[in-house]
């Protein structure tokens, strides 16, 4: 397992080689919060300082690499024109991002001590981690959730599952997808959460879909419900102690249809990310204080942007 550096970064001007990864909704929350969730101030923990923080610090890093040129290309555009070079600002920029987590893992592949790429590696899979989860949620938030502080006795509540519904028709691939794989919307909420809670540091929680991969054609498995800690992602190119034990499961044959299993046996399948909660402690302490996890998690739910979470099926499948 990776050792992570106690290097400790300082804010300084520098000239910056990445561009901003807004979201688009959020942009004017800044100083509002959104409602139903997040606090201005809680806002700016989770999102605004922590994306601030990683491009900042992976800006004087990328000057620092050795490989600097190879990590740079996933975000410049070559003008045929004028022979130039100038960094892309353009919508695709978290695509961008995975990029250079995909090419900063292969630059640390093979090394037994800890580089600057590794540390390149670790800010970008925190800043995609983040851009992914708060671009899950609806900016307009849930007017009916209240963001409070419990006491010690949230601990010892019952929480049932109500009314469960999410905002997509009932003939909505995804939605006949989580039915197929969960049983029903309460069990999917329920797992989400549960999952959420069992993380006690860093971590997110996310709904994954398996596809396996023949002739450029995704064939769809199954949704599953998996945790990364820490800087951890789906993809887990050099953590791979969080997924190792998913993936060994679904190599068994632990998978729903036969024509996917063969698939699995030869490692042509991937995770394609739909849905992402924060479950980290500064997610949530601001607004919501030492017991109050499971009333986050609740209203996470709430202000969940299930349109968005749709649109990340993939086109192929």
């Amino acid at each position: 397992m990776l050792r992570a550096s106690c290097k400790v970064f300082t804010r300084r001007q520098s000239t910056s080689l990445l561009p901003q990864f807004h979201i688009k909704d959020l942009e004017f929350l800044r100083d509002k919060g959104i409602t139903g969730l997040y606090s201005a101030k809680g806002l700016n923990n989770v999102w605004y300082d922590k994306a601030d923080y990683c491009r900042e610090n992976l800006n004087q890093l990328l000057q620092q690499s050795v490989n600097k040129n190879a990590l740079l290309s996933c975000f410049l555009n070559k003008s045929l024109e004028k022979g130039s070079i100038q960094v892309s600002d353009s919508s695709d920029n978290i695509d961008r991002l995975n990029q250079l987590i995909s090419t900063a893992a292969q630059s640390c592949e093979g090394s037994e001590s800890f580089t600057v790429d590794h540390e390149i590696y670790n800010l970008s899979t925190q800043l995609y981690n983040h851009h992914f989860a708060m671009s899950s949620l609806n900016s307009s938030g849930h007017e009916s959730n209240r963001i409070y502080k419990p006491d010690a006795s949230e601990l010892l509540k019952t929480h049932a599952n109500t009314n469960v519904s999410i905002p997509l028709s009932h003939d909505a691939q995804l939605f006949k997808q989580i039915k197929s794989s969960f049983g029903s919307l309460d069990q999917l909420k329920t797992l989400l959460i549960n999952s959420s809670l069992a993380i006690k540091g860093n971590g997110f929680t996310w709904l994954i879909a398996l596809f396996s991969k023949s002739d450029s054609k995704l064939f769809l498995d199954d949704l599953y419900v998996v945790n990364s800690y820490n800087n951890g992602t789906p993809s887990d190119r050099l953590k791979n102690g969080q997924l190792d034990d998913f993936r060994a499961f679904i190599k068994e044959g632990n998978s729903n249809t036969e024509f996917v299993k063969d698939y699995h046996q030869n490692d042509s399948f991937e995770f394609v990310p739909l849905l992402a909660i924060n479950a980290s402690p500064y997610a949530y302490l601001t607004d919501y204080g030492v017991f109050g996890k499971r009333v986050y998690l609740e209203n996470v739910w709430n202000c969940t942007n299930w349109q968005t979470v749709a649109s990340r099926w993939p086109k192929e499948a």
